[in-house]
Formats: C-alpha cells, structure tokens, sequence
C-alpha cells in the first residue's frame, strides 16, 4: 500500500513533467531520464492492483449469453441450449433503473424471464467488482500459504533470466528473443529523446531482424519462449488449475474468459511477469508503440486463458484494459492444423477506422503477438483439441495520468487499485 502511495505522487510528477506532449520523443525522454537506465518502474508491478478507474464499477460488463426461460418451468431440469438467448455484448451498468431506462427495447425483447436474469446478472458482476480488491488479497494470501512455491513441481518456472543470465536464459527463452530484446535494448539505449525520427530510425532498424513480423500496423509477431519451457508452464499451470478448484479458490481470470489463472495469484509477479516487463518488454514496446506508452510501461495484469472443447471456444470482438498487450500461446494440443485451435483476428484500432480487410493470425507454441491494447480483436472458435495462452497487460501510470484510462480515456477517475 505505501508503494502505490508513493507512487502516485511520483507518476503525478512524472505526467506533469511531460506538460502534455505525448509523442514518441517524450515518451523516450521519460524512459531515458530513469534512474536506473533501463526505465525504472513508477508503479511497482503488483499484479492485479494497478492505476485503475472508477469505470471499472459501470463499465464494459459482457454478457455472453442469458437464460431467458422460467425457472419455475424447468422444475429439475437443468437449461437447454434453447433456453438461452446469445448476447456476447458489453454493457454500462449503474443500476438498475437507469440500465431498464436505456435498454428498454432489449429488455422487451427477452421477456420477463430473461430481463429479469440479465438484470441479475448484472447485479451480480457489480457487487463482485466492489469487493474484488479484498477478495483477491485474501485469496492470494491463502494460496500462499496453502499452496508455498517451495512446494511446488515445476518450481523452475517462477523465475526468468535477466538479460545478463546468459547461461539460464536458453532454458526459458527462444535464442531469438533474447536477441531482438537485446537488439531493442540497444537501439533504444543511442535514440536521442528529443527526435521522433530517431525513435523511428530505431524501430525500422528492430523491424529489419528476421526474428521478428510486422502481422500488420501496430501488430507484432516474434517467437518468446523455448518451446520445452512453455510445456513445463502449461504443466504447472494445469496442476494449479487443478489445485484451485478441489480447494475452492479458483477464480476467472477476467470478465470475458472463463477457464484460466491469475498468475499474480499464484506467484508469478516478482520472478516471471515483473522481469519479463522491465528487462524485455518495455524496451521493445518503446520502439514498437511509439505515442502509445510503450517506453513508460511499468505495471501490468497477467494471466493464462484456455481454449477447449465443451469450455470457451472463442472469445467475441474487444480490446484491453492496456496500453500495450502481450499475448503467447505456450501450448497447441488435439489440433489437425488450418486455424483448428483457434485464431486471432484484427480489425484496427477502436475508435479510428478499420482495416480495410481484418488481418488473422495463427498461433504458434512459443511465439507471442505484440499489439496495442486499444485494438480491436476476436479469438475465432475452436474446432477441436485446446489451446493455452498467456496474456500480459502492460499499463503505464504516467501514459494513463496524462492520457486517461484504458478503457473510458478519461483521467478524473483515476487511482490505485481497483474501486472502491
């Protein structure tokens, strides 16, 4: 708590300093004048108690589908799928009242039964948002405790090499990425901060390494973990799925997906997450999102979705609560190949116009997608076998105390950890 107090003056300082100029040479100035060389963190990465807003509690609640047949029909039955009316929207929730008032032709439309189900559905995702805070900090308290790494079967997987490790980073890391984020780290290090066309000069020198593709604008492809390390991860993350439920402690890993793990949970921040952010990321992100702050990126949320026949196949059209998204699949199972497990489509970035044709990418063990929170994206169905990925929001205080929020762009309802 009194690191996010602290910090809070400190990215305020930081975002006053900047004087409104959000441009890829401010940003690297910001980056560069860092005490450490190396973009020191404002916020200390703490998982999921990031600068968050007051949105949060009334904002983008997706509904995937509701039950719109009466309870009192079905008796002992449990529902059918024609018992269901398919949604897959977002919906801004502040009560009831004022959700009936601007949502009267849907409500109509589903019925007594079905407006009465959404409206309680609704209800129930609030009342969660409000106590989420405390939630999650007993949760990962007791996980901790019944559940110590030091007890765990893939203990190895907890901790990543930093840049200066070269004898550990093989195990976890593809020989390329450690090469292109040293690349990155370099170029970054000679841009002069007071030249947008030398952010550039280094991007277009990034970009001409075969180690990484250009998937479209703002959307970047490049392999990140060996492919025997992300095995291990999948295997620890499915023995901790299993670990979670039988002791009642599993929780979603967000509003959309249902099968997954918090990995700030379970402890996977201070050794993993934290370094895969300050030591290769963010040096990247610089280079490659430019004016969207990539080089200030310095506290995330991550966690591990799962894709499989008879749970989440596909996941509807959105973009992220972040400036910049990692997303790495670490694990293909059961697929014949031809997009069978799933792929990524990108429609452009939400609010501006949309590519002209949406781009779609297949996913490859090992290999992750860097691309701007605010693009538009869907997870196209799963036909058979299953599908593991970890997905990092990167988040930058001073980004967001200059530039808004993630999600609503707006600055006044800015603070740390989730509301209230």
């Amino acid at each position: 708590a009194a690191d996010a107090v602290d910090a809070v003056d400190a990215a305020a300082a930081r975002g006053a300093a900047m004087d409104g100029d959000t441009t890829a040479a401010a940003e690297a100035s910001a980056w560069a004048s860092s005490s450490s060389g190396g973009g020191a963190s404002v916020v200390k990465s703490v998982g999921q108690l990031p600068l968050d807003c007051d949105c949060f509690l009334s904002h983008n609640y997706f509904v995937a589908r509701v039950l719109v047949a009466d309870e009192n029909d079905l008796g002992d039955d449990p529902p059918a799928e024609g018992d269901y009316v398919p949604l897959e929207e977002h919906f801004t929730y502040k009560n009831e009242d004022s959700f009936r008032r601007e949502q009267g032709e849907l409500l109509e439309y589903l019925g007594e039964a079905g407006s009465t189900a959404l409206v309680s559905q609704l209800e129930q995702e609030k009342s969660k948002r409000m106590g989420m805070d405390a939630a999650w900090l007993q949760r990962k308290q007791e996980i901790a405790e019944r559940f110590p790494l030091s007890e765990r079967a893939n203990r190895g997987v907890y901790s990543l090499p930093r840049p200066d490790s070269a004898s550990t980073a093989s195990r976890c890391f593809s020989p390329e990425f450690v090469e292109l984020a040293a690349l990155a780290r370099n170029q970054f290090s000679a841009v002069d901060p007071d030249s947008e066309s030398s952010v550039r000069t280094a991007r277009d020198t990034l970009l001409l390494s075969p180690y990484i593709e250009e998937v479209a604008s703002d959307v970047y492809s490049f392999p990140v973990f060996a492919t025997s390390f992300a095995s291990e991860v999948v295997a620890e993350l499915e023995g901790l799925t299993e670990l979670l439920e039988n002791s009642g402690l599993k929780e979603r890993p967000n509003s959309m997906n249902n099968y997954g793990v918090l990995l700030d949970e379970v402890g996977f921040t201070e050794g993993f997450t934290d370094v895969l952010l300050d030591h290769y990321l963010r040096p990247m992100a610089a280079l490659l999102c430019p004016g969207h702050g990539g080089a200030t990126l310095d506290h995330h949320r991550c966690f591990s979705v799962k894709y499989a026949e008879g749970k989440d196949t596909s996941l509807a059209t959105h973009y992220d609560n972040s400036e910049v998204t990692l997303n790495v699949n670490v694990g293909l199972r059961g697929g014949g190949g031809d997009g069978d497990c799933g792929e990524l489509v990108f429609y452009g970035e939400n609010g501006k116009s949309q590519r002209p044709r949406p781009v779609r990418y297949k996913h490859r063990v090992g290999w992750g997608v860097l691309h701007l929170g605010r693009e538009l994206h869907c997870a196209t169905p799963l036909r058979r076998g299953e599908r593991t990925n970890l997905i990092m929001w990167c988040r930058s205080a001073s980004w967001r105390l200059e530039n808004g929020c993630g999600m609503c762009r707006e600055t006044g309802g800015l603070k740390y950890g989730h509301v209230p």
